[in-house]
């Protein structure tokens, strides 16, 4: 019983620490994804980065940002568009897939 007992608590302690290692990693992979966004945000024109921010940071919908910003809304989708595609593309290049660049707003 004494062996059993000991043999589990080995056990759990490498499933712990199993588990804690998978927890670190995606930490490290949040970081330097997060990372990677801000460098395609600063990487965007001031017009798209706006629209971004309005967007995606404030939560404002298209025509809140088309009022605001004195722009047609398409304008406005077409600009959102392009800035979506362009951070994309440059998470793209260096590895990360959009299904994290999801999750990123999600978590954020």
């Amino acid at each position: 019983v004494l062996r059993r007992k000991a043999t589990e608590e080995k056990v759990m302690g490498n499933l712990r620490q199993d588990q804690s290692n998978q927890y670190d990693q995606l930490d490290i992979q949040y970081t330097q994804t997060k990372r990677l966004i801000s460098e395609a945000i600063d990487g965007l024109s001031p017009q798209r980065r706006k629209v971004y921010e309005l967007s995606r940071v404030n939560g404002l919908k298209v025509g809140q940002i088309a009022l605001e910003l004195d722009l047609s809304v398409s304008t406005v989708k077409n600009t959102l568009a392009a800035a979506l595609l362009f951070i994309r593309e440059h998470l793209a290049s260096r590895g990360i897939i959009y299904s994290l660049f999801a999750c990123w707003h999600f978590f954020k």
